[in-house]
């Protein structure tokens, strides 16, 4: 969702509810960082009661907006990246083996 306001975009970057944590960082670090970084307004939301999910409000120009819904995106992508490999038996280096035991 895009709209504009005197010069300014306002997108809505849909976002997992369990990794805005990861996104925002410690003490908001990631988040500061990245609007500085990309001169927005970022506000998270938790949804709405208009069915919008979780995610993150940002708001500037429209170069910047689409810088920080790309970084907004990769931190997503590396959370999911990440919970895949501490799931997967391969990543883990573990391997599952099977006993069949046939009664006589």
């Amino acid at each position: 969702m895009q709209r504009k306001m005197s010069g300014y975009v306002e997108i809505f970057v849909p976002a997992p509810q369990e990794c805005m944590g990861i996104i925002i960082g410690t003490g908001g670090r990631n988040i500061k960082q990245l609007k500085h970084e990309t001169h927005t307004r970022i506000t998270k939301s938790s949804g709405d009661k208009f069915g919008r999910g979780s995610g993150f409000t940002v708001t500037g120009s429209a170069f910047g907006c689409e810088s920080a819904r790309l970084a907004i995106q990769r931190h997503i992508k590396k959370w999911k990246d990440s919970k895949v490999e501490s799931v997967s038996p391969v990543a883990s280096g573990s391997q599952t083996q099977s006993k069949v035991i046939l009664a006589a």
